[in-house]
């Protein structure tokens, strides 16, 4: 299952998540730095900060920039909830970057 489908060159679009523990309950994210990182295989798609926009229930957003899907492909990534740099949770999620024709 895909969990984000984009089209390639896609930029400004912009993804929600809630981030929830292993029992589905909503995580207080007030006060953590959330990373967003996307690979395949050994080499990383693209990686940044995402948004705070409900920490006490667990809501972030991350928006395309130009250049984050640049290559078509499956890809995986993940959001890092860290704070002071200590990594406290991290959930994998999957990405499909759809090829689009040159104009």
């Amino acid at each position: 299952m895909t969990d984000w489908k984009v089209k390639q060159w896609t930029r400004g679009k912009t993804k929600i998540f809630t981030i929830d523990d292993s029992d589905g309950v909503n995580v207080n994210i007030s006060g953590y730095t959330l990373i967003l990182s996307t690979w395949r295989g050994d080499t990383t798609l693209f990686s940044g900060v995402c948004t705070i926009v409900s920490g006490t229930i667990g809501g972030c957003l991350y928006v395309l920039k130009s250049g984050d899907v640049s290559a078509p492909g499956s890809y995986s990534f993940e959001i890092q909830m860290g704070i002071s740099g200590v990594v406290e949770y991290t959930d994998t999620y999957t990405l499909q970057v759809q090829g689009v024709s040159p104009r």
